[in-house]
């Protein structure tokens, strides 16, 4: 029996799938990998992550928190490039080769780990956390029953009241931004109201004319300072929302502001403007006469519009105690090839 499974496949053989109703154990998921890698020719990355992700599937029903994807990926590599040492001798039939294969054998047995570092402390459930104990002991005793209705209902209502309350926000931020438009509009109205009965009270309509308003002129008066678009910037503050705020603090320092320049085209130009005067600046001002030591780190950080994750590599450099930020620039891959591309083209910049 031993040496067929030699001949055949080396200690163990490939499985078309991971099945049971116990959190996989490293020879089924090992089982699994050699399929996908040596029957469907998939390379060690790919076929990997294809086995984890099935994985976590045990590991999200049984409601434990696994660790990142990332490192459960390499923890089966490494399973991997163990047993390739192994069967670079497996000619051999010493005793340390016999030993190393029967301890091999003896560890993929047991439960293939990969909870979060902090399972323990972030399961509420302790039948869970009974389940995964177990789970680790020799011999992974118990087993997951069918679906705990209780548990998935909870689950449900919880995420329907998150969705609720999403929905209440996003409805009372448009409510709140339709009464500002409002109210700006009212207090324009009002303006001009006051503007064209002063001007007849003044003048008295000549019998067989026109009494209609001439057209207002649009305010050109600027009040956006690189202070006040640096202070809109920290406080994320939108174009719109920043034009209605303007607009009612200069009505409460007493000023007219129909003869400012307010409208929301007017405030994005003139933040823009002042962002790019900003940053030429700065870049003007760093003139450094000492060698400079150039430091890089990437980050995983969300990105600017949307949701997704991106890598950003920001780049640094120090001189005598002075530290300088250069730039953060979105790289396709976090690779070293990347980050040596990213590097060089800020320098030069």
């Amino acid at each position: 029996m031993e040496m067929a499974t030699r001949s055949h496949d080396y200690l163990v053989s490939p499985a078309e799938a991971i099945e049971g109703s116990k959190l996989p154990s490293g020879k089924q998921a090992f089982s699994y990998f050699l399929h996908c890698h040596n029957v469907l020719h998939e390379d060690v990355r790919t076929a990997a992550t294809h086995v984890i992700q099935r994985v976590e599937e045990f590991w999200s029903c049984a409601n434990i928190p696994t660790k990142h994807r990332q490192d459960a990926v390499k923890k089966l590599e490494q399973l991997f490039a163990e047993w390739k040492s192994l069967k670079k001798n497996k000619s051999r039939h010493s005793k340390t080769q016999q030993a190393n294969e029967s301890e091999f054998l003896t560890t993929i047995e047991e439960l293939f780990d990969i909870a979060h570092a902090n399972a323990m402390e972030l399961i509420s459930n302790p039948e869970d956390k009974l389940f995964l104990e177990s789970q680790r002991q020799k011999g992974r005793s118990g087993c997951m029953s069918g679906v705990d209705t209780v548990l998935l209902l909870q689950q449900k209502k919880h995420k329907e009241k998150e969705e609720k309350m999403q929905r209440r926000k996003h409805r009372s931020e448009l409510e709140k931004n339709v009464l500002l438009e409002k109210a700006v509009l009212e207090s324009s109205t009002e303006s001009e109201s006051d503007d064209i009965q002063s001007e007849t009270e003044d003048h008295d309509p000549v019998p067989g004319t026109s009494t209609a308003p001439p057209p207002r002129k649009r305010g050109r008066r600027i009040v956006m300072s690189p202070q006040l678009a640096a202070m809109l910037d920290r406080n994320l503050l939108s174009d719109r929302a920043a034009m209605m705020i303007v607009f009612e603090t200069s009505r409460a320092l007493g000023q007219d502001p129909e003869g400012l320049a307010l409208n929301r085209s007017t405030i994005r130009r003139l933040r823009q403007e002042h962002r790019e005067a900003t940053a030429a600046g700065i870049k003007e001002s760093f003139k450094p006469t000492t060698t400079l030591t150039v430091h890089w780190d990437g980050k995983l950080m969300s990105n600017l519009t949307g949701k997704d994750k991106v890598d950003r590599l920001p780049i640094l450099v120090s001189t005598m105690g002075e530290k300088k930020l250069l730039d953060i620039p979105k790289i396709a891959a976090g690779t070293g090839h990347a980050m040596a591309h990213a590097v060089h083209s800020a320098i030069q910049e």
